[in-house]
């Protein structure tokens, strides 16, 4: 009998050696490991904007986990004039940032994140965000919509009151 599962064997070892040593095609899981940054902003509808020299960002995929963080403001950040920050300062330099990291999975055309950590709390603790997307080698697009994104509001889970349609453009950092 143990002939019998040679040939078997050696047909699963060939395939696993073949898929190992020849790249054969990549999940997009797979595809999207690396880091990124955004490299075009348009927004639709509230605060409609459109900009291709965005702000620094840093995208990261690893494994099953993924780190978002860029600068949302048009212009550079401002600096602090003095060693401690006004309040007014520290406020601006919070809301010109946007980050969190997580654990994300891939299924079709749809890329879903849950924050572990986020810069506001509301969104850690079940929260999540969906994007459209499309990948092309090094290149990312993708899209979210108002009912995509949801966040914590005492004990529920809401979406954002808006018609903002989000699209952005990504280009892996070699």
């Amino acid at each position: 009998m143990r002939l019998q599962h040679r040939p078997l064997s050696a047909v699963l070892i060939s395939a696993f050696a073949l898929t190992a040593c020849c790249g054969l095609p990549k999940s997009d899981r797979t595809a999207l490991d690396g880091a990124w940054r955004v490299v075009a902003v348009e927004v639709e509808g509230s605060g409609a904007t459109k900009h291709d020299q965005p702000q620094p960002s840093l995208v990261l995929f690893s494994g099953e986990y993924y780190s978002w963080s860029r600068v949302t403001t048009t212009s550079p950040r401002a600096l602090f004039v003095a060693e401690t920050p006004t309040d007014a300062e520290r406020i601006a330099a919070f809301d010109s940032v946007l980050f969190n990291a997580g654990t994300y999975v891939v299924s079709d055309s749809t890329l879903t994140v849950w924050p572990i950590v986020a810069r506001s709390p509301n969104f850690m603790g079940g929260a999540s965000e969906r994007y459209r997307y499309r990948l092309n080698g090094d290149t990312l697009w993708v899209e979210q919509r108002p009912d995509d994104v949801q966040f914590r509001l005492g004990d529920r889970l809401v979406s954002p009151s808006t018609d903002r349609v989000l699209r952005l453009v990504l280009q892996r950092i070699p």
